[in-house]
Formats: C-alpha cells, structure tokens, sequence
C-alpha cells in the first residue's frame, strides 16, 4: 500500500465520525466527480476532494462524541 491509500483510508475513517450522517457517502461522491471531471487529477486534489468537510468529524473526535458507522 503506497502513502496515498493509506491517507485515503484515514480519511475515510475519520469521516465516518462526522456528524452529518451523508458526509462518508458525500466524500466518496466528490472523489468520484473529481475523476470523472479530471482523471489526471494530482494525488494533492484528490485528497482535498475526499477530506473537504473532514472538520466536522475531527470536531466531534477532538470532543469525544465519535460514533461508528458500519462499513
């Protein structure tokens, strides 16, 4: 596994923590439109695309309200 799936699997699981039900099934949604609109798309956006409401759930995390959700 290369540094970039590793950091997506972090994301992805950090997400799982938001507070907004939608945002792990958002966050995939806007990695896929990124793709389908740029397939060249740098590793940089990419992961911009995956983690860009990633405050939420790192809010609830820092404040110990994590919640997790079948994968």
């Amino acid at each position: 596994m290369d540094n970039f799936d590793d950091l997506k699997s972090e994301i992805e699981e950090t997400i799982r923590n938001s507070a907004v039900p939608e945002d792990p099934v958002h966050s995939k949604n806007t990695l896929e439109w990124l793709l389908r609109l740029n397939p060249d798309a740098d590793e940089a956006l990419k992961i911009a695309a995956l983690g860009h409401d990633i405050e939420r759930a790192i809010d609830r995390e820092a404040k110990g309200q994590t919640r997790r959700l079948p994968q």
